[in-house]
């Protein structure tokens, strides 16, 4: 068996959030673990960003010693393409994928690191994709522990609890697991650029036998508040094409699925207009109508002939892109036309004996 040259590799992907950046690095040289490398991938910035960057690792020398390299692309390939362009470069037995703007604490990656070595041999597996509990700065809103409903709508299992728990998919913010398979999975799907690239590598995994997990005892901060996290036209765009994608992907019957996400469609429809996405929307619709044939065709075969079961129905992680609060009237109207299409789909998938 061949010995890595580190234990665990930290991939960064940065794009013009050097100063974030900068303070990452600065949190890692803290760290208790050091048997890691750092491998940063700037992905296109601006030339004030690179040059801020490049005065910066002039003279930083890390406390710790941990190894740290950089690649300039020259392109922004966006989340997807950075990361896993970062992982084809990493020497480390286990991955970190991990945000710029997140704040580690001196222990917490020694903590993760042993956490999944023991979970590993609990499960007796080593197919984990691992969380921390990741949350904004503020600590009022949560990333980890993510749950999908059956439109593809993300929530967050808001239990109060310190347990390591079952979860829905990864935050794409923080996680670990073993680099190996990263590369069996393929990696990030590229054409997802960024936003629910998290959710389908998940649901992915889960399908090739995954344990989805998240350590609730440890705590990493996204350094950001809610304010941080409002829809821009960039953002609507690809997260609801690409939560569309993802569903009609991993259904069981996609052209019942498709019928139900129609069905919901002019509430959507409604929202871009008095928001001023529609033209998103409809560019939306276009991107739908010129790859319907790909969408609704399996894109590969999974080792264990499954699809994922989405039988949840609850609407209350559409609050945020709503802008609405979790207990406003708009999201409980929500759940109950929700709850109602939920039932004829299931009604139906019972029907096709798809469950």
């Amino acid at each position: 068996m061949v010995k890595m040259p580190f234990l665990l590799s930290v991939i960064l992907v940065t794009w013009n959030d050097t100063e974030d950046l900068i303070n990452c690095l600065k949190n890692l040289e803290k760290q208790t673990f050091n048997n890691f490398e750092v491998i940063i991938v700037e992905n296109g910035s601006r030339e004030e960003n690179l040059q801020l960057l490049k005065n910066f690792l002039r003279n930083f020398q890390p406390k710790n010693d941990y190894k740290l390299r950089i690649f300039y692309t020259g392109v922004d390939d966006g989340y997807t393409g950075g990361n896993n362009y970062g992982v084809k470069k990493a020497r480390g037995e286990y991955i970190l994928i991990i945000n710029p703007d997140t704040m580690v604490k001196p222990n917490d990656i020694e903590l993760l690191i042993n956490k999944l070595k023991s979970l590993e041999k609990e499960l007796k597996t080593d197919k984990i994709l691992l969380n921390p509990r990741l949350c904004t700065a503020d600590g009022k809103h949560e990333f980890s522990r993510g749950l999908v409903n059956f439109l593809g709508f993300g929530l967050i299992d808001t239990c109060k609890t310190e347990a390591c728990v079952e979860s829905d998919f990864v935050s794409g913010g923080c996680f670990i697991m073993k680099r190996k398979h990263f590369k069996e999975l393929k990696g990030f799907d590229a054409s997802y650029f960024m936003y629910q690239d998290d959710l389908e590598f998940a649901l992915r995994a889960r399908l090739e036998g995954f344990h989805i997990l998240v350590e609730n005892k440890i705590y990493v901060l996204h350094n950001k508040t809610l304010k941080d996290y409002q829809l821009t036209p960039f953002k609507y765009y690809y997260i609801e094409r690409n939560r569309i994608r993802t569903v009609l992907r991993y259904t069981h019957s996609k052209k019942l699925h498709f019928f139900i996400l129609l069905l919901f469609e002019p509430i959507l429809l409604a929202h871009a207009l008095v928001s001023g996405f529609l033209k998103c929307r409809f560019k939306i619709y276009k991107y739908l109508i010129q790859n319907f044939s790909n969408l609704i065709k399996p894109k590969r075969k999974f080792s264990l002939k499954r699809k994922i079961k989405f039988l949840r129905y609850e609407m209350d992680g559409v609050a945020d892109f709503f802008g609405n609060k979790r207990n406003s009237g708009m999201v409980k109207l929500l759940n109950i036309y929700s709850k109602l299409l939920y039932y004829i789909y299931l009604k139906r998938l019972k029907k096709f004996k798809a469950i």
